[in-house]
């Protein structure tokens, strides 16, 4: 590939795209292995640019168009119509994932800080857990995890009883 192109899109959020820009906006991430870009909406720019990446740039779809070169894509994630206005693309999703697997010692770092707050976080959630509904107790975790300035890496699921062995449930008023 001549660069790589990743998309993060609220119809279509892409996990690259967090690890490479360490932002959540709506864009599209680009590496023409010189210089990498965010290219997003006008209303999104200010937000694009409190990430690592300092060429951002507002555009419209379209102009994806002129990009050139063979584009490397995560195939998995990408919508149709981006997918559609590039001219040459190649798969890179098994590659992503490869590079995100083997952890930098920042990773390292980063991961040991998440478990622990977490282990700080459990027992206060643990003892607000009998008191709360399933939607109440989502809502306790949240709340918790953002008084240390942090933010879920996923949506919080918490599920009670039989519902408990579904891996996604999605909260509800059940005790």
């Amino acid at each position: 590939a001549d660069a790589i192109l990743i998309a993060n899109l609220e119809t279509s959020p892409d996990a690259n795209f967090f690890y490479f820009t360490n932002s959540t906006v709506d864009g599209i991430f680009f590496y023409d292995f010189e210089e990498p870009k965010i290219f997003t909406s006008e209303m999104e720019y200010a937000r694009a640019r409190k990430s690592w990446v300092r060429n951002v740039e507002a555009i419209k779809p379209q102009q994806l168009e002129k990009l050139k070169g063979t584009i490397g894509i995560n195939k998995k994630r990408l919508s149709v119509d981006i997918f559609q206005r590039l001219k040459k693309t190649a798969d890179i999703s098994a590659a992503l994932e490869q590079a995100r697997t083997i952890k930098s010692p920042y990773e390292i770092l980063q991961l040991k800080m998440a478990c622990a707050i977490t282990k700080k976080l459990w027992p206060k959630i643990e003892s607000d857990a009998s008191r709360c509904t399933e939607h109440e107790l989502k809502g306790v975790i949240e709340f918790r995890i953002n008084k240390y300035g942090c933010e879920p890496a996923f949506p919080t699921i918490v599920a009670a009883g039989i519902i408990s062995g579904y891996p996604h449930h999605t909260p509800t008023d059940t005790q």
